[in-house]
């Protein structure tokens, strides 16, 4: 199956998150975390994947307190986001999913992550459906501008309607 030839991918990239325990998390590989979390849940590996949330989780920790990623940072955002999503803290993770992407304009991100595993059980949430909402709207209305940028400027072509 196609997740066998994803999952030895990661294990040629990243060998070190399918020890037991996982890790470490640092700077280079944080980000293939929620790939490989939503992998292994999506494969009855359950356990597997909350061990490597706990590590990453504390992996972020690290990397915040050593100043590698800044509390502002957009990646800390992000990866804060993620590690609260992963431990099922939907009402903690609202106000960075909120900065994440209302604030620091993560929108080109955020459709693709609301259809991912990790944020299923909160999309059931009326704060993150505003959020969603708030979203598709600025994205419509960014979606808006360029088009008529582009007739303006004569370089839009009628097939792209």
């Amino acid at each position: 199956n196609d997740n066998g030839f994803i999952l030895d991918i990661f294990k040629k990239r990243i060998p070190n998150f399918f020890n037991d325990p996982p890790g470490p998390v640092n700077f280079n590989n944080f980000r293939f975390v929620p790939s490989l979390f939503n992998l292994w849940q999506a494969n009855g590996q359950d356990q597997q994947a909350q061990k490597l949330a706990e590590t990453y989780c504390r992996g972020i920790q690290d990397l915040h307190i050593n100043f590698t990623l800044g509390k502002d940072d957009p990646q800390y955002i992000e990866a804060k986001t993620n590690c609260l999503l992963f431990k099922e803290k939907y009402q903690e993770a609202l106000p960075y999913v909120k900065k994440y992407f209302i604030d620091e304009n993560g929108l080109f991100l955020a459709p693709l992550k609301f259809q991912s595993p990790m944020y299923e059980e909160a999309m059931q949430s009326p704060a993150y459906q505003k959020i969603r909402e708030q979203v598709e709207t600025e994205l419509t209305r960014q979606r808006e501008n360029v088009i008529a940028y582009l007739k303006r400027e004569g370089d839009w072509k009628p097939e792209w309607n």
